[in-house]
């Protein structure tokens, strides 16, 4: 856009001046205002910008604008998301539509990335509640088969140390005939050799002994 034209002094208000620096944001959006480039655009000499007090404030507040990035930050405890202040975004870009539109379009992606992650998550969540209750449910049946093997090793030690019993005391005459067994179920000979007995009626006889 060409210069507007320089004025008379005299006929230069305060107005005209707000209509110059509008225009002259809306042909420069997002940049910090230099007076003398406002002053050629413009057509209004330097000094009239220095001198009006509210004018002057007006660029000050302009050039105060910040025009970073608007990211999206997530807490520490990942448990919050701190977006932009609205107002912000929109105060500070209502003279870029261009760029507003960006940063909203921004979060528009940011929100939807989010969106997916989290059923990304809760599906996974799903998925790992259901092996953990298979791990328990394998877990109770696994110490339910190490119950019945402690127990049957158990009921194991305890018969061998009643066979080992009985079959020493077969050796007394009263035990044997208490326990109707017609010989001795355990033999040792000079050389230390153990021999048990294959009677079947001896054996059936020391079973029966080790069930009471």
């Amino acid at each position: 856009m060409g210069k507007v034209g320089r004025k008379e002094n005299c006929n230069i208000s305060d107005n005209d001046m707000l209509v110059a620096l509008e225009r002259y944001t809306r042909e420069f959006p997002n940049e910090k205002i230099k007076i003398k480039k406002l002053a050629d655009f413009s057509g209004i000499e330097r000094h009239y910008w220095y001198s009006r007090k509210g004018l002057r404030e007006k660029i000050e507040e302009i050039n105060s604008i910040s025009y970073e990035k608007y990211d999206i930050i997530s807490d520490g405890d990942r448990k919050k998301i701190k977006f932009p202040n609205v107002d912000e975004v929109v105060d500070n870009n209502f003279r870029n539509k261009k760029r507003l539109k960006f940063i909203l379009n921004s979060f528009f992606l940011t929100y939807q990335d989010f969106y997916e992650s989290s059923c990304e998550a809760y599906k996974l969540k799903k998925d790992i509640n259901i092996l953990k209750d298979k791990i328990i449910k394998y877990e109770d049946e696994i110490q339910k088969l190490k119950d019945e093997r402690d127990k049957f090793r158990e009921l194991s030690n305890y018969n061998e140390n009643k066979y080992y019993e009985i079959a020493i005391r077969s050796r007394e005459r009263n035990f044997r005939k208490e326990n109707n067994i017609k010989s001795n179920v355990i033999e040792i000979n000079n050389k230390n050799i153990k021999a048990y007995s294959t009677d079947e009626d001896d054996l059936d006889s020391l079973l029966n002994r080790i069930d009471d």
